[in-house]
């Protein structure tokens, strides 16, 4: 039997993305129950970055559920399972957490089909980063101690233009821990014409990669300042659907690709998009769009399975919340135990039912 929950999470504090302020996070929970076996996946759209609404999500689930439940009630394949997945609504955040339910069903049933549909056992443990909003110097090398405490050795910073003082701290910050590398998050503030000047106040630190640093990227027409960086680029919300990121994939087979699986939907296709081009999943980051303990869950296995295995992923944002809906994934000495998260049946029971609502 299919069911659909709705929820919201407010923020401990209005939070500044790209798009916009946004002070709660809204999202629908999808359950699935059958012969005593039970799935609980998130659909979740984020305003200003997903192409579908909150509202256009609740009428396409409730619209499909009947189909949903038939489907999955049924003994089926990963291969029928992807063309229902083409039946349905393309709506991303739909198309994420039916795949997910989908194959979640499949592995409950047997384990070993994974390795067949993908080809790989997924990582039995990912690094994750912590990430650092924009700070005075004091306040930011004092988060970093308390990253490096906890066994974090990554380290995401919001770096808007200019950097001076940025760069100022994180020159400090290096000396008292060597062993920490960062990656800044330009969020497209730097001009484009002071790119190679802002890298060089940036010299000689442990810098990963700068993400997104300025607006108007076209992968077809890359400019020789972000091809000849010295200093890594990454790309992230210029990776608006799996059409975009295979571009990408092909046009800058060296550059750092942060995904994030809720904005780009069916698990299959995102899956068969990377190893087309990387088949190692080199420089492949995945990230959380900012979902509930149940959204942070299935995003922690699918970097598992497409995550470059030697990068730390985007996985730690439950603490914006003021509560969460349950527990979410947890690191330990800056790592997930990815094995014992790895499809982790989540159960409508052990969330909190103060902050869901069933709706049908």
């Amino acid at each position: 039997m299919l069911s659909l929950y709705t929820y919201r999470l407010p923020f401990r504090q209005p939070l500044i993305t790209g798009a916009g302020t946004i002070t709660e996070r809204a999202g629908y929970l999808v359950q699935f129950s059958h012969n005593g076996y039970e799935s609980v996946t998130e659909a979740s759209p984020l305003p200003g970055f997903s192409t579908e609404t909150y509202e256009e999500i609740g009428t396409q689930l409730k619209g499909s559920k009947d189909e949903i439940n038939s489907f999955f009630c049924s003994d089926f394949s990963a291969h029928q399972l992807k063309s229902f997945l083409n039946a349905l609504p393309q709506s991303t955040s739909l198309q994420f957490a039916i795949s997910y339910m989908g194959i979640e069903i499949l592995f409950q049933r047997d384990p070993g089909q994974l390795t067949k549909i993908f080809d790989r056992e997924p990582s039995s443990a990912i690094e994750v980063n912590a990430l650092i909003g924009s700070l005075s110097e004091n306040e930011l090398i004092e988060s970093i101690e308390r990253s490096y405490r906890a066994g974090i050795r990554t380290i995401k910073i919001k770096a808007p233009y200019p950097i001076d003082d940025l760069a100022a701290a994180l020159h400090k910050a290096s000396r008292i821990y060597p062993k920490l590398s960062y990656r800044l998050d330009a969020n497209r503030s730097w001009p484009a014409g002071e790119l190679d000047a802002s890298l060089l106040k940036l010299s000689n630190l442990p810098i990963e990669y700068i993400e997104e640093p300025f607006s108007g990227v076209d992968f077809n027409d890359l400019p020789d300042s972000l091809k000849n960086s010295s200093i890594p680029i990454a790309f992230d919300e210029s990776i608006s659907s799996i059409p975009v990121l295979e571009n990408a994939l092909k046009k800058l087979p060296e550059a750092v690709m942060i995904i994030k699986p809720t904005l780009l939907g069916n698990i299959f296709q995102l899956d068969e998009t990377i190893v087309r081009y990387r088949g190692l999943l080199n420089d492949v980051v995945v990230t959380t769009t900012l979902e509930s303990a149940v959204g942070r869950s299935m995003v922690s296995t699918v970097a598992s399975l497409l995550g470059d295995p030697k990068r730390a992923h985007g996985l730690q944002t439950g603490y914006l919340f003021r509560k969460d809906l349950g527990k979410g994934p947890a690191a330990e000495n800056g790592m997930i135990r990815t094995k014992a998260e790895f499809f982790k049946k989540q159960k409508i029971d052990d969330l909190d039912p103060s902050l869901i609502q069933k709706i049908l």
